[in-house]
């Protein structure tokens, strides 16, 4: 079958609606504070599209349509400019950055390099405006440095990722990006990278004033929403959850609004053609996906993880299936992200939909990630997948700036993959019994737990070996449809984890990687090599950090990922 002709194997996906899926994404990407978009948690523009896609969800004949309320630190962005040499430079903002005082901030525009604390103290940064080039590193986050400059007496920075680095690299491309901010920092601004050059050029010639205005207003205590409406099943029960996210840096068209359209349109395709599915489907969206956390290292996914955790905290060893859809619409390879015991399952549906044209370009498996929404309800013990066509070009060029417009989305594409994912909830809502592989998860353990390295180090793990051989055979016995979903939970929430990056680990990894890192600086040690007993020590925790930034911040960033801090958040799910 040809790539241009996909062959829908059942009326539901017969019946996807791309006319319904565009008008949506068009009417979300027009919502914004400002005129470069924004809508953001806990602003007037988050009720706006709340209020939206209940009105769309009641339209098509969802029930129970319903806003769940979410507690969140509203950011909303108004507008950024910086003025220097008789030129205005557009600019935008990390959520969470306070505003420029009204009329903004004018000072001499200084180039730091990359940041650190030496750079900052090399360049002079004392009452000036601070140009600083981030390359993406999500260990080495803005809002350290921002914190840094504070120390060292500047009046404001502004970030750009310059020409190599991971994101904003399109000519003139404005970022955004959740702050992981900490209180009590200077105003934070980001600029295009070719802009950044043409200022990098221009105080190397002498001093350069500059006047640099950010609008935002901050919003604490504010009340966000997750929204949802329930398609009723033939039984009552735990139900499937399909959910994507409705706030968005900028339109947000691919990010997220096309995964916002195609959750609704499997709904729409179910309800225009009378299908029953055997238990209730949840359709919906969350809020905060992008931002929603003040003074917090964990400002992410707050709408999922408050649904999961305190709206639904059955749902965590009840729901049999969550279908999270990230941004669609591309004539590119499907990527899902799986946990172990599902991909059994994703490879049986794939194939049959490779059959019918639905995957033209492929399948790509991937483990699952702290940055989707995924996240959360996989560590509540929810059997999850993660869906998307977000390519490395995307990354690189559109994600996150102004250029995320619905000039994007492909929606012939979005409306081929859509199908897919209608597959996927249907084969997991007609036999959740066959969602699960359980030696899956031992299997993987073995492969990539590291359990060798372990030994070496000096722990004990002949229990751990015949713990997993316990659990593989009495996976392989067969087990009953609830004690496998109770097993599922039970290994989820205790083996997936986070490390000291706040990215996804199994449990004792990140134990384990300080251990070998601390051993190796005490064996340099001994040896007298000091630079070698520095670089290995900087392997284990944060300690990286000491590079970068003095101890007063590194201290601070201590605190914030310890279970005490009131913006511990979802990590303490994790």
């Amino acid at each position: 079958m040809s790539r241009g002709t996909p062959g829908p194997a059942n009326p539901v996906e017969k019946a996807v609606d791309e006319g319904f899926m565009r008008s949506l994404v068009e009417r979300m990407s027009a919502i914004g504070s400002s005129p470069l978009g924004f809508r953001i948690a806990g602003t007037p523009e988050d009720d706006e599209v709340c209020a939206l896609l209940a009105d769309t969800m009641r339209s098509i004949g969802l029930e129970d349509v319903r806003l769940e309320p979410v507690p969140v630190d509203g950011w909303r962005f108004r507008g950024a400019s910086l003025e220097a040499a008789g030129a205005v430079t557009p600019c935008a903002s990390f959520g969470g950055s306070p505003p420029t005082p009204p009329g903004g901030i004018e000072a001499e525009l200084v180039f730091a390099g990359r940041g650190s604390r030496v750079e900052l103290a090399r360049a002079g940064v004392e009452g000036k405006i601070v140009l600083f080039d981030w390359p993406g590193d999500h260990f080495l986050w803005p809002s350290l440095t921002a914190a840094e400059a504070t120390r060292a007496g500047a009046l404001a920075v502004v970030c750009a990722c310059l020409p190599g680095g991971r994101y904003y690299q399109a000519n003139g491309a404005l970022g955004a990006f959740d702050g992981n901010w900490i209180g009590g920092s200077i105003p934070l601004a980001t600029v295009a990278g070719d802009h950044a050059l043409r200022l990098i050029e221009l105080q190397r010639s002498g001093p350069l004033q500059a006047r640099l205005t950010l609008e935002v207003q901050l919003l604490p205590g504010a009340i966000a929403h997750n929204t949802a409406g329930t398609l009723p099943g033939r039984q009552a029960g735990p139900p499937i959850v399909v959910a994507g996210h409705h706030d968005g840096w900028f339109s947000g068209s691919f990010d997220d609004a096309t995964g916002v359209a195609a959750t609704l349109g499997i709904a729409k395709a179910m309800l225009d053609t009378g299908h029953i599915p055997e238990r209730p489907i949840v359709f919906g969206s969350h809020t905060a996906e992008e931002y929603g956390r003040a003074d917090s290292a964990y400002d992410w996914l707050i709408g999922a993880s408050w649904r999961v955790n305190q709206e639904h905290p059955d749902w965590g060893s009840s729901v049999p299936f969550y279908l999270n859809i990230e941004g669609s619409g591309m004539p590119l390879p499907m990527f899902i992200d799986t946990p172990p015991e599902l991909r059994r399952f994703c490879r049986r549906v794939c194939g049959s939909a490779r059959r019918d044209g639905l995957l033209p370009y492929a399948v790509r498996y991937g483990i699952p990630r702290t940055g989707t929404e995924q996240w959360p309800y996989l560590a509540a013990g929810i059997p999850s997948l993660n869906v998307n066509t977000l390519p490395r070009s995307y990354w690189r060029t559109e994600y996150h700036t102004q250029l995320d417009t619905i000039d994007i989305v492909s929606f012939p594409d979005l409306v081929r993959e859509t199908r897919l994912y209608a597959r996927f909830v249907m084969a997991a809502d007609a036999a959740p019994q066959e969602l699960l592989e359980l030696p899956a998860r031992s299997t993987d353990l073995r492969r990539h737990s590291r359990l060798d390295a372990a030994r070496a180090a000096g722990f004990d793990t002949d229990r751990v070996e015949a713990a997993l051989t316990r659990y593989e055979l009495a996976a392989r016995n067969g087990a009953t449809w609830p004690a496998t979903r109770a097993a599922f939970a039970r290994v989820a929430r205790t083996l997936e984890s986070i490390h000291a990056r706040d990215k996804q680990s199994t449990l004792h990894l990140q134990a384990l990687l300080d251990v070998e890192s601390l051993d190796a600086a005490l064996a340099a040690l001994e040896r007298g090599n000091l630079g070698a007993a520095a670089r290995a020590a900087a392997r284990s925790g944060r300690n990286r950090l000491a590079r970068h930034v003095g101890r007063e911040v590194f201290e601070l960033d201590a605190s914030r990922h310890r279970p005490d801090h009131p913006g511990f958040g979802w990590a303490a799910n994790a």
